[in-house]
């Protein structure tokens, strides 16, 4: 008994590698196999200007996501300003979002291998269509990961995961506005419709959302004192003249 649990674990930590190498390999090749400059270089630029010291929505004006800014910041200060820097990062992202699907499909019930199988497929199409990062993936991956915490939490009575959702999805709006928007639109529906179907467990889930909610909002401060973005900035650039778009 012993000895299949370590084969079943080895197996696991197996699965585990080749899902992380595989989904950021394969994102890396795809990232230089052609480019538009128009969508593939604004991010580049962005993580170029706060590394000069420029501030969104201050010293630029800034209608997408100013989180990757940030994000491709960190990796050129960490391995140079590069291409290859660059695209390390969507590939990254690719493998966390492809990881966080055979986690969560393993939960719910899938067989290890189909659970496997399922998320090498996934990697293949979350990141390789664009290559290098871009607001509107980083914002679903934030956005599905969310989801799957929820799923999970409220599947399984894991209800202190809900802690992180809220938080999930503040980086998500912080990427890009949708899909952002609409996963906080429907997880609130679902929340309140969860008291028709989950009475016994509503109060649980709702105090813990509203626990992760004031986190959330307090982890968003938190990113406007530290990178100094002027607020109202960033109400009319990123909600208000989005909106006319």
């Amino acid at each position: 008994m012993q000895q299949k649990k370590l084969t079943q674990l080895s197996k696991s930590y197996a699965y585990v590698l080749a899902i992380i190498l595989f989904s950021f390999l394969v994102n890396y090749h795809y990232s230089f196999i052609g480019v538009m400059p128009l969508d593939n270089f604004v991010l580049y630029n962005g993580g170029y200007r706060i590394l000069k010291g420029y501030t969104p929505f201050n010293d630029y004006w800034l209608v997408t996501g100013p989180l990757l800014d940030y994000l491709n910041a960190f990796y050129f200060r960490i391995f140079d300003i590069n291409w290859a820097s660059y695209v390390s990062h969507s590939s990254t992202f690719n493998s966390i979002i492809s990881l966080s699907t055979f986690y969560y499909l393993k939960k719910i019930g899938l067989e290890q291998e189909w659970s496997f199988f399922y998320s090498i497929l996934f990697s293949l199409l979350m990141y390789p269509v664009v290559g290098t990062p871009f607001v509107d993936h980083h914002s679903t991956i934030f956005l599905v990961i969310s989801f799957y915490l929820f799923i999970i939490s409220v599947s399984f009575n894991h209800f202190t995961l809900l802690y992180f959702v809220p938080s999930l999805l503040v980086l998500s709006f912080l990427s890009k506005q949708t899909p952002a928007a609409y996963g906080i639109i429907s997880i609130s529906i679902i929340t309140i419709s969860l008291y028709f179907f989950q009475k016994n467990d509503f109060f649980f889930i709702f105090r813990n959302l509203i626990i992760g909610s004031i986190i959330g909002v307090i982890l968003l401060f938190i990113f406007f004192l530290a990178t100094g973005i002027n607020i109202n900035n960033f109400i009319i650039q990123y909600i208000l003249f989005s909106q006319t778009i």
